[in-house]
């Protein structure tokens, strides 16, 4: 049976902006990302929310502002860091997912490659 936590051990557990990594993104250098916070990302999703319709611009440029622990960004430079070649700045937005937890591993698992690639004819 497995351990529940005490309310210690819950507590205890290290606030989303002290999760951090240093990440190399090839096209861009070395940089680092921090976790977003549950409180966070539901106000950049209400940000990024315009009425009806959802900002992707928006988004990306907070998940930017939030996320990036160093060098840190205002929000006008996130939108010209967004006007970017999209493989560096992809790469930067998935670990800064990733880190935060919502995108486990950053990537997909090369066994659901392999059997995505299965179903395609030769």
């Amino acid at each position: 049976m497995a351990n529940i936590l005490t309310v210690e051990q819950l507590l205890g557990t290290p606030a989303a902006h002290e999760r951090m990594d240093t990440v190399t993104i090839e096209g861009l250098g070395t940089v680092r990302v921090r976790a977003l916070s549950l409180n966070e990302h539901r106000e950049m999703r209400k940000e990024s929310m315009q009425g009806d319709t959802w900002d992707d611009r928006r988004w990306n440029a907070l998940l930017l502002v939030h996320g990036l622990a160093e060098p840190a960004l205002t929000y006008d430079q996130a939108v010209q860091v967004t006007e970017m070649p999209i493989g560096p700045v992809d790469a930067l937005l998935a670990h800064i997912l990733r880190v935060s937890g919502l995108l486990p591993g950053g990537m997909l698992a090369e066994k659901a490659v392999d059997a995505a690639e299965a179903t395609f004819p030769e």
